[in-house]
């Protein structure tokens, strides 16, 4: 019996291990995201994939700009890495130069030293956290980089915590919820520093031809109303239909569950439904419903 208790526990204290391992292997690989940020009039950018061998010749790039000029370093060759350094050969104006990184594990900072220039120190608040779903419409989200099983479908619109690279994949997290881990194609797909939703984009309205939506926001709840507008038919005069939503913020996302085909904010008076969901996408002030573009009006 003792037996059996010691090799049960040795069984799982393994497993932990393992688990915590692989969660380690990935705190273990610094040099794959994007980071940027604005230095007065200057935007600075670094996106760089150290780890994997790139298809296109580049490892990534720093850029810095500013007006109508610009810096740029193409990250060309990867000498030397570890867990916090790493040397690089980079390409630019002046040709072929040697450059390093340096990662600080205690503040998450990363430190990309120019040849003949000061060290550029991007924070973590820097990075980009996220990988928003940019173009197409039920995107497989894979088990695996390539040719994994599909997990789930990604709609336009849609963000994923950002968790690294494999064979040029986004790593993702599948929801907050949901804790697995899947890999979306560079394809549909680009980093997102930050998917919240600003105050500002609730005092609004949005249009998209025929269709036009109003946002409001009480305590926790949000509520939309969306209104249709139907073109007269000879001799007819213009109709419209209006819909009410109510439901939550989650993100980059208003998750909708109750409905009605009337002008109303009473819950009560609203049916329960299949979650309904609107993106914001920040950088442009757009929402994403059904994977077309809304934006405010002027």
């Amino acid at each position: 019996m003792k037996k059996l208790i010691c090799l049960s526990l040795i069984s799982l204290v393994c497993g932990f291990l393992s688990v915590h391992a692989s969660i380690q292997a990935d705190d273990t690989k610094p040099f794959v995201g994007k980071w940027e940020y604005w230095k007065g009039n200057s935007q600075i950018q670094l996106e760089i994939d150290l780890y994997n061998t790139p298809t296109d010749g580049s490892y990534g790039a720093y850029n810095v700009f500013e007006g109508g000029y610009g810096l740029a370093y193409s990250i060309v060759d990867v000498y030397h890495i570890d867990n916090t350094e790493a040397s690089v050969a980079v390409e630019s104006s002046m040709g072929k130069q040697k450059a390093e990184f340096k990662y600080n594990p205690t503040t998450k900072e990363l430190s990309f030293l120019p040849p003949g220039s000061e060290p550029v120190v991007f924070k973590q608040k820097d990075k980009c956290n996220y990988v928003f779903i940019s173009g197409g419409d039920k995107i497989n989200v894979r088990s695996t980089p390539v040719s994994g099983s599909p997990l789930m479908k990604a709609n336009r619109g849609q963000s994923f915590r950002f968790l690294g690279k494999e064979k040029g994949w986004f790593k993702v997290e599948l929801s907050a919820q949901d804790k697995r881990i899947g890999y979306i194609s560079p394809e549909y797909a680009f980093y997102l520093k930050d998917n919240t939703i600003p105050e500002s984009a609730f005092t609004k309205s949005y249009a998209n031809g025929l269709i036009s939506f109003t946002l409001e926001k009480k305590g926790e709840q949000v509520f939309m109303v969306k209104t249709t507008m139907y073109p007269p038919q000879g001799e007819s005069i213009p109709m419209s239909s209006v819909e009410s939503y109510a439901g939550k913020i989650e993100g980059n996302a208003l998750v909708f569950t109750y409905f009605s085909g009337m002008p109303t904010q009473d819950i009560n008076e609203m049916s329960k439904v299949e979650p309904y969901v609107v993106y914001y996408w920040k950088e442009s002030g757009m929402f994403i419903m059904e994977g077309e573009n809304y934006a405010a009006d002027m």
